[in-house]
């Protein structure tokens, strides 16, 4: 009853505004306020700024990003719009979707079909032009680029396809695509997780194990060793270490293994009451301490050591921390235009749990129709973006997963419903209306508020 109420009401008052223009006029208006315009409609207007790079036409050019993307160009592969071959230079633009509100911000549509009923989930979406002295780019009839396209999803390849949004108005047929492993990132943390040990104190410290011996007459071999303290680096054994270096040996023999490592060899024998004789072995590695002008030396030489291992280190984490941001898969496929590329699979019915109506409080304010108002639900787990103008809000999907919505009014503000909210609708769905209360934010401070939800990193290349 309530939604024949609402359509009423506005069909009421458009035939009041516009009465004098004719039935017909009419009619052909309001058509128009219910279509939905083809093609991409930044709702605010902005959107993520293009990495533009500058690169040599004539030579493979491989472009990088931190999420782990990767763009192959082949040499000699651009022409202008009439034909001719680029020749020098050249400016690759590129910018790349992997959030929901990376999506809303865009405006491309994210859904399709006769009447919108297919919705997209995203796994990945990229933008890439090429330019050259301000003249738009294409490749060349037979040409490919190589793509491997961050791929965050935690569902694998499952049924996703790539698409195309061809001539930046639809979603063409959906293309098959390789998932593969981001080799370099798994490198990268590899080799963090084996990073170089740092270099020795040749003065130890507390968390050394120090120790020393005392060689008698018999062990007159030794005697050069008399006053050297030692660093325990790797001990095997019948007794526990802090034993067997208390208890006297029949036998010491010490090998040298390198500059400072020495193997360290010792036999005691022991009788049983029954005079069986036992005998134990231990091997120690260590590292005699100096001291002395060759401490003194030494120490130079750790400390220098030290820097160097300090900015080692430093760099593998920052390469470390940098390849953990990327994604752990890549969707691997090739493209034959510059254009919109979409990762996409569709939503399933079953995710829908009910349509339902509702009313917003700005409607008391304006006229949503009249005013163009869309509603925008913002799929925050799914990675999508359903439009919806005011003529079908008495039919809004309540979806499973984590949602928000988001109305751009034409006083400069976003009216908006969190996801805590959203949250309320899918636990009383079978109300079939709501009433909602929203917040409301300047575009500026909106675009501010969703910037963490983003969750996007700055974006860098590097040519190979």
């Amino acid at each position: 009853m309530k939604t024949k109420k609402k359509k009423l009401k506005i069909a009421l008052g458009l035939t009041i505004g516009l009465f004098a223009i004719g039935g017909g006029a009419l009619y052909a208006y309001y058509l128009d306020l219910i279509a939905y315009p083809v093609g991409i409609h930044k709702p605010l207007g902005h959107q993520i700024d293009f990495v533009n790079q500058n690169f040599d036409s004539e030579s493979e050019f491989i472009f990088r990003q931190p999420t782990g993307t990767e763009i192959i160009i082949p040499a000699n592969a651009l022409e202008y719009e009439e034909g001719s071959t680029v020749k020098g230079n050249a400016t690759l633009k590129f910018r790349e979707y992997h959030t929901a509100h990376d999506i809303f911000l865009s405006g491309i549509p994210m859904q399709f079909g006769e009447n919108r009923e297919k919705m997209f989930s995203s796994g990945g979406m990229f933008e890439l032009r090429a330019e050259k002295d301000g003249k738009k780019l294409k490749l060349k009839k037979g040409e490919r680029i190589g793509v491997k396209l961050a791929n965050y999803t935690t569902s694998g390849k499952e049924d996703f396809e790539i698409f195309e949004l061809e001539n930046d108005k639809t979603w063409g047929k959906g293309s098959d695509f390789e998932l593969i492993e981001n080799e370099q990132r798994k490198i990268t943390l590899e080799k963090a997780k084996n990073s170089p040990p740092p270099p020795s104190n040749p003065n130890g410290d507390s968390t050394d194990f120090i120790f020393s011996f005392t060689a008698d007459k018999l062990f007159k071999h030794l005697q050069a060793w008399k006053k050297t303290e030692w660093k325990l680096i790797d001990y095997k054994g019948e007794i526990p270490v802090d034993q067997a270096l208390r208890i006297d040996w029949d036998d010491l023999k010490i090998k040298q293994l390198s500059e400072k490592k020495f193997e360290l060899n010792l036999t005691v024998k022991k009788y049983k009451r029954n005079g069986e004789e036992i005998t134990y072995k231990s091997k120690i590695i260590a590292e005699p301490l100096l001291s002395g002008k060759k401490l003194e030396l030494a120490l130079k030489d750790y400390e220098k050591g030290l820097k160097k291992y300090s900015e080692t280190i430093a760099k593998i984490n920052q390469e470390a921390e940098r390849a953990a941001k990327q994604a752990a898969l890549l969707s691997s496929f090739d493209i034959m235009q510059f254009g919109i590329y979409n990762c996409d699979k569709l939503i399933n019915s079953d995710q829908i749990l009910a349509t339902v109506q509702m009313e917003f409080d700005f409607e008391k304010e304006l006229n949503p129709l009249i005013n163009r108002v869309n509603a925008y639900l913002i799929l925050e787990e799914d990675n999508g973006v359903i439009t919806y103008n005011s003529s079908d809000w008495d039919k809004l999907p309540i979806l499973k997963s984590t949602c928000s919505m988001a109305f751009v009014l034409p006083d400069g503000n976003v009216a908006f419903v969190e996801s805590t909210t959203y949250k309320t609708f899918q636990n009383s769905y079978s109300k079939r209306y709501f009433k909602v209360k929203t917040k409301r934010m300047k575009y500026n401070d909106f675009l501010d508020f969703i910037k963490p939800k983003q969750k996007r990193l700055e974006l860098e290349t590097r040519q190979a």
